[in-house]
């Protein structure tokens, strides 16, 4: 199993819809903000192409902490 997560997804809804949270969370980043799903594009089509066949286990967190 792989998988890659970005910032925006329902696992990390806590955060981004609490906007106390999000703002002390942002001021942390190194992009002052959290990321959007499209900025994982990439990483998804390696993770669902044959290029990643050897990769396992693994989870790739794109986010600029």
């Amino acid at each position: 199993m792989r998988g890659a997560r970005p910032d925006q997804d329902d696992f990390a809804r806590a955060l981004w819809e609490d906007e106390e949270r999000l703002k002390r969370r942002c001021a942390t980043s190194r992009c002052g903000r959290i990321g959007e799903a499209h900025e994982i594009a990439g990483r998804r089509a390696y993770l669902g192409s044959d290029a990643s066949s050897f990769m396992t286990g693994q989870t790739i967190v794109s986010m600029a902490a």
